[in-house]
């Protein structure tokens, strides 16, 4: 993990022993409006995308289906309310308020979503 990773607790002391953590290589096939991802299994139904804002480096995944694409995007904004309003919240950065910008059905997708267990 290097020593940024253990300057971010990021310690292996703390890690099963069988968990052997890889970086991701993001490669430029895209998924909706992402220029590029990583395939998670063989087939590439399940990818990571990159969605930084909330952090520098920050990441959601997709799991394709026959009928469906599922995009599961962790710690996006501290409620439904700003996402339907498409605002960044938290500090949010230049590059959270360009990925929105460019990006707005990223905020759509979850706010619709949500609305169905409100």
């Amino acid at each position: 993990m290097g020593f940024a990773g253990w300057l971010n607790g990021y310690l292996r002391s703390r890690w099963p022993g069988w968990l052997q953590p890889q970086f991701m290589q993001f490669v430029p096939e895209a998924l909706g409006p992402f220029v590029e991802s990583c395939a998670v299994t063989k087939d590439g139904r399940i990818r990571i995308l990159p969605t930084p804002g909330h952090t520098p480096h920050h990441v959601s995944v997709a799991v394709q289906t026959d009928d469906v694409t599922y995009f599961l995007a962790g710690d996006t904004s501290y409620t439904q309310m700003l996402m339907q309003q498409g605002i960044a919240d938290g500090l949010g950065t230049a590059e959270s308020r360009n990925t929105l910008r460019q990006n707005p059905t990223i905020y759509k997708l979850l706010s619709h979503c949500l609305s169905t267990f409100t």
